[in-house]
Formats: structure tokens, sequence, C-alpha cells
């Protein structure tokens, strides 16, 4: 899913912190309404499910367990960060290099 190294991180994992902490998941879902600019990830309630959605692609997944569609938001949202941060190195590379 990602080009970076975040391919580690596994939504399962997320999952589980969210489920000892489920503060963070408002957090996250805050967060995740933030992304309809940046083409990102986001992620929208609908009736007790929460559907993630691209907002780049328009692709669009939806989950019965709120838990479980927050951590894969999570987990899309920061491959999303680090795939930008990626890409912006290359560039930053490729100038000095010319």
């Amino acid at each position: 899913m990602c080009s970076s190294d975040l391919d580690l991180l596994k939504a399962r994992d997320v999952e589980e912190i969210l489920r000892e902490n489920p503060s963070l998941m408002e957090m996250w879902v805050a967060r995740g309404q933030d992304q309809r600019y940046a083409g990102g990830w986001g992620i929208e309630r609908l009736e007790g499910q929460f559907r993630i959605v691209s907002y780049g692609t328009g692709q669009k997944v939806k989950f019965d367990d709120p838990v479980k569609g927050c951590a894969e938001f999570v987990v899309r949202y920061l491959c999303f960060i680090g795939d930008i941060q990626v890409r912006a190195g290359r560039r930053a590379r490729s100038r000095h290099a010319a």
C-alpha cells in the first residue's frame, strides 16, 4: 500500500491501540475530516458506520466496526503522508544533483 517504510504498520496493530485508548479515535476522526482539500484519505461517519475515502481517487470503503474503520484510515493516512515525504526527498535530492 505504501511506498515507504510505513508498510510495517498494520491496521490490526492500530486497532488494538484504539481499542485500548478510545479517546484517540475521536482525535483521528477529527483529523480525517480535514483532508478533503489535501487529496489524501479521509474518514466519514455514516449512521454507526465509518467510511474511509480517498479524496484523490474517489475510492470509498465502508466499515461496520468503527474501530476497524478508524484503524484502516490511520494506516492509509500515514502512508499518504509518508509517500509525500518520500517524493519530496527525491525532488530535493535531484535538485541538489543538478
